[in-house]
């Protein structure tokens, strides 16, 4: 994805984000709070309900099933030539070269690495370099490919593409890779709630992936009366969706998907 593109997702992923559309509605009802009281209060009472709204479990599903749900993951039988596991999942800032550290999307990384184990595949493709303008030398790919090789993945059933920062990138990059090495028949294994980007990516490169969603946040959805109230980690669930629709959104515009 090019420089044009990648600002764009970043820069209206920030102005929908909850927090900070939140945050400006706030703003306006205490600047004109003294001339439009009502006007005020008014805003305030949007700003606090869409917040607890989208903190609400009922709530945040509806903004995420339809994206997990776009892809059933394939019967266990299924077989291919490769997984091809896309980054997100590992924390840069605070890994090393033997100590990996991953977010709760590590899930990826654990079933690139089961698909290997239970013979599914002969090699997992690690993509990913790093989307972090603090360390732009890192590699997602080289960091995963320490935690297969900790549990027992061989060196010659582990590919590395190194150089992507977006998903966009992940196909452009990977699909080449690929190719050179006569694979046609892959696994694409990533969290399921950015699995339609993810295959829009690889479809517009040419490819014909095999979903393998993971790390599947509201399905099935949860039950009993607490999900109904506002939590902190229920928003943030409902800010990765709508990030996620944002930047399908954008890829589709920009022609990625």
């Amino acid at each position: 994805m090019d420089a044009m593109g990648f600002s764009l997702a970043k820069t209206l992923s920030l102005l929908l984000d909850p927090l900070t559309a939140g945050l400006g509605v706030l703003l306006v009802a205490w600047a004109v709070f003294r001339r439009r009281p009502r006007l005020s209060r008014t805003l305030v009472f949007l700003a606090g309900a869409g917040l607890g709204a989208l903190g609400s479990g009922p709530v945040a599903e509806r903004l995420v099933a339809p994206l997990e749900r776009a892809y059933p993951r394939p019967a266990a039988r299924t077989r291919a030539e490769a997984a091809v596991v896309l980054g997100g999942a590992v924390d840069l800032q605070h890994s090393t070269a033997d100590r990996v550290e991953l977010y709760h999307r590590a899930e990826r990384v654990l079933e690139g690495i089961r698909l290997w184990r239970e013979g599914r595949v002969r090699v997992i493709v690690f993509s990913g370099g790093s989307g972090d303008p603090d360390l732009p030398d890192a590699s997602e790919a080289e960091l995963m490919a320490v935690v297969a090789r900790q549990m027992g993945v061989p060196d010659d059933a582990i590919w590395l593409q190194p150089r992507s920062r977006t998903t966009a990138e992940d196909a452009a990059y990977t699909v080449p890779l690929l190719r050179k090495r006569g694979i046609r028949r892959f696994f694409l294994v990533t969290t399921a709630m950015d699995m339609p980007r993810a295959v829009g990516c690889f479809r517009k490169a040419g490819a014909d992936p095999i979903p393998f969603p993971v790390d599947y946040r509201v399905t099935p959805p949860g039950r009993g009366w607490r999900r109904w109230v506002p939590q902190v980690s229920t928003l943030a669930l409902a800010r990765e969706a709508i990030h996620e629709y944002v930047g399908y959104a954008v890829y589709w515009v920009t022609g990625r998907i």
